[in-house]
């Protein structure tokens, strides 16, 4: 009696999980579809009302859509790379829109070519990895390179995407332990790595580079960053498996978008966290009708400023769901 009793539960589980990934797909489905209806006509999916991120929100959505197998996500890729591509500047390094394409943003270089390895095995050259790592201190820091920062060039969000960069060898042992090491010396008392207006807003930024970042190396020696990133998350999230905006509602970023990142972050860190199948159950019921999600306000501390963050919200909700970092 006690093994069939058993029985039925691990087959109650196994359904209820396969009816929870059922859901997730369905939802990714409904996400890459706005995705799609937000392209535009030069390939760029980006923000309709601001192209301030254009290029950033286009790498972004872009890997939204890239584990999709339907034709219509297959060429809608196809026609953003079109556009990333055409955005590289002569070091194949992009910035985060087309008018700073003669210099770079550090995040968003890596962000693409993570992208590009991804999609077609594509690897930055020897003269991309070099040209971006040139934005390394001496401390092991990295400046951003964004000439739209201004305030914080040097945010810890900023070292993260600098080691998720396929560096080919290129780079040394040596400054990339530099840059793990200074990350270190960046964890505040919470175990987080605090927020900056300019990235955000939010905890949950960093905390999601730095965790992809870490991924790279061997785990022994990412261990303090990983329990103490990992700590943070369980200790901040909601029971219903959210976490909190940082900011009252119409100021900053959206509870979605928080949870989208920190939901990827569990993902990095400790794959198939329970926690983090709450989170999903969670976004999955604050998805709108037409497939995106709520992103809140980019917290410029400007009041005649308005960019909203549906577009990466609806991006990173879509990673989320998809179990990937």
């Amino acid at each position: 009696m006690i093994h069939r009793l058993v029985l039925w539960a691990m087959l109650a589980m196994a359904a209820e999980s396969v009816c929870a990934e059922t859901a997730n797909q369905t939802a990714q489905d409904r996400g890459r579809e706005y995705l799609r209806s937000v392209q535009r006509a030069d390939g760029a999916i980006a923000d309709p009302a601001d192209p301030l991120f254009e290029t950033w929100e286009t790498v972004l959505a872009t890997r939204a859509l890239a584990r999709s197998p339907s034709e219509a996500d297959r060429d809608a890729v196809d026609r953003a790379l079109t556009f990333l591509k055409a955005q590289e500047n002569v070091d194949q390094l992009v910035c985060h829109n087309r008018r700073c394409q003669a210099v770079i943003c550090v995040e968003t270089s890596a962000e693409y070519w993570g992208l590009r390895q991804e999609l077609d095995g594509s690897e930055p050259t020897h003269r991309a990895v070099t040209a971006l790592w040139a934005y390394q201190q001496d401390d092991g820091r990295f400046l951003i390179g964004n000439p739209d920062v201004r305030e914080r060039k040097d945010f810890v969000s900023v070292t993260g995407f600098a080691l998720m960069l396929p560096d080919r060898g290129v780079v040394s042992a040596q400054n990339r332990l530099a840059a793990l090491d200074w990350l270190v010396t960046q964890l505040q008392a919470d175990g987080s790595f605090g927020r900056a207006w300019e990235y955000y807003g939010t905890e949950a930024y960093a905390v999601w580079a730095v965790a992809r970042g870490i991924s790279q190396f061997d785990p022994a020696q990412t261990r303090t960053l990983r329990d103490r990133l990992t700590e943070w998350l369980r200790h901040t999230q909601n029971p219903d498996g959210s976490w909190p905006a940082p900011d009252d509602p119409g100021v900053g970023v959206s509870a979605e978008l928080v949870t989208a990142l920190n939901t990827q972050s569990l993902a990095a860190l400790t794959p198939d966290d329970t926690a983090a199948d709450k989170a999903r159950d969670w976004l999955r019921s604050r998805q709108h009708a037409d497939g995106h999600w709520t992103g809140g306000r980019f917290p410029i501390p400007v009041d005649r400023y308005r960019k909203t963050e549906d577009l990466a919200a609806t991006a990173w909700a879509i990673q989320a769901l998809d179990h990937r970092p």
